[in-house]
């Protein structure tokens, strides 16, 4: 059982979202609920309707390739802009599976054009995101949680691997509210994070399983 609350509290610490900077957020964001000027069933409708179209598939497929071609391993906040991004494959070059830094800018540019595509295919979304909360964001963003019927071991499993993708929908608003996620390569590198902090919930919780079945 030690074995997995190491594993619950790597949970946490991996998407660089503590559950003090959760809670925070939450305090933050209720304080703009009188500003809302969206509903929160439009913004969703319009979320659900950008996952399900071509464009998007294609932006994700090619990012998530991106992020398996990284052999990311380290502290998620090196990477918090394009630049850190780009700058820490070519100090970990020899690590991933780019033949140089080239190759991966190249690729880069590729997935910034994707994400453009997808934008110019789903314009509802877009105009309805830039007047939404972060609450309202960190409700979109968070994926369904799946509810089982395990063991205590396993439901301690579940609970680490919820916080660790709530973590990562309040990392994702932040950045689209912070950071001005509004320019398409600012868009493409909010994703791909997101992506990648949800690539590591999915390992850890993966590992955390399997240190239940030598309890």
């Amino acid at each position: 059982m030690k074995k997995v609350f190491l594993f619950l509290a790597f949970f946490i610490f991996l998407t660089g979202c503590s559950d003090s900077e959760i809670s925070s957020t939450s305090d933050q964001t209720s304080t703009l609920k009188v500003y809302k000027k969206i509903s929160q069933d439009d913004l969703k409708k319009e979320y659900e309707a950008l996952q399900k179209s071509l464009s998007h598939k294609i932006f994700i497929e090619a990012s998530n390739n991106f992020i398996s071609k990284m052999k990311f391993n380290d502290d998620i906040k090196l990477i918090e802009s394009e630049v850190t991004l780009l700058k820490w494959i070519s100090d970990n070059i020899s690590i991933t599976e780019f033949s140089n830094i080239e190759e991966a800018t190249e690729e880069w540019k590729i997935i910034i054009e994707l994400k453009a595509n997808e934008i110019a295919e789903n314009k509802n979304f877009y105009n309805l995101i830039k007047d939404a909360t972060e609450e309202q964001l960190i409700n979109v963003f968070t994926p369904e949680f799946e509810q089982v019927t395990l063991g205590e071991c396993e439901k301690t499993c579940n609970y680490g691997r919820n916080r660790c993708l709530l973590g990562a929908a309040v990392r994702y608003a932040k950045e689209w509210m912070d950071n001005g996620a509004f320019s398409v390569a600012g868009q493409a590198y909010a994703t791909l994070s997101y992506l990648l902090n949800q690539s590591t919930c999915a390992k850890s919780y993966s590992l955390c399983l399997e240190g239940c079945e030598f309890n």
